[in-house]
């Protein structure tokens, strides 16, 4: 397995890959979500143009990503996604980990939004070190309103923030 920066070429196959990921969500409060759409082409480009588009690869092909954009000041991921028969596998915490050694080099903080209970949320990135951000930058605070009109539970749904200095 190995983690390298996307090319124009993998856009076209990152959609399957969070469909498969989203399977997770069967049985848990979540599992609406498994119905989203996922990230629009034109994030994908944007994140690809910033250089934070990361690809998990296997012998197989692409078997997940990490999505992520500046916004203001930090940078914000918007999708962490590892097909489901890759899960379980740490390929999740190997695109996190390229995500915080680049960031590093250019943001002073990394932001998400994330569910506050689900076990392979929540504390997965606290175990990287993201803390509940309890007052976040106004972009983070849309990010969350959005998700909420969007059908996710404002009772579960926080922001995280994970400071680089």
């Amino acid at each position: 397995m190995a983690i390298r920066q996307a090319v124009y070429e993998d856009i076209g196959t990152l959609a399957a890959i969070e469909r498969s990921a989203a399977q997770l969500f069967r049985g848990t409060p979540m599992e609406f979500a498994m119905d989203d759409p996922p990230l629009d082409r034109a994030t994908l480009e944007d994140a690809l143009s910033e250089n934070t588009l990361w690809i998990a690869e296997h012998s197989a092909g692409r078997a997940g990503f990490l999505c992520a954009r500046p916004l203001g000041s930090l940078l914000y991921i918007d999708e962490l996604a590892v097909a489901s028969e890759f899960q379980g596998h740490g390929l999740g915490r190997e695109l996190m980990e390229k995500c915080i050694a680049e960031a590093g080099k250019r943001f002073k903080r990394i932001a998400l939004t994330t569910d506050r209970d689900l076990p392979w949320n929540a504390p997965f990135y606290a175990r990287l070190g993201f803390e509940e951000w309890k007052n976040p930058a106004a972009a983070v605070a849309a990010k969350l309103e959005e998700e909420i009109a969007q059908g996710f539970d404002a009772n579960r749904r926080y922001a995280m923030l994970l400071s680089l200095d």
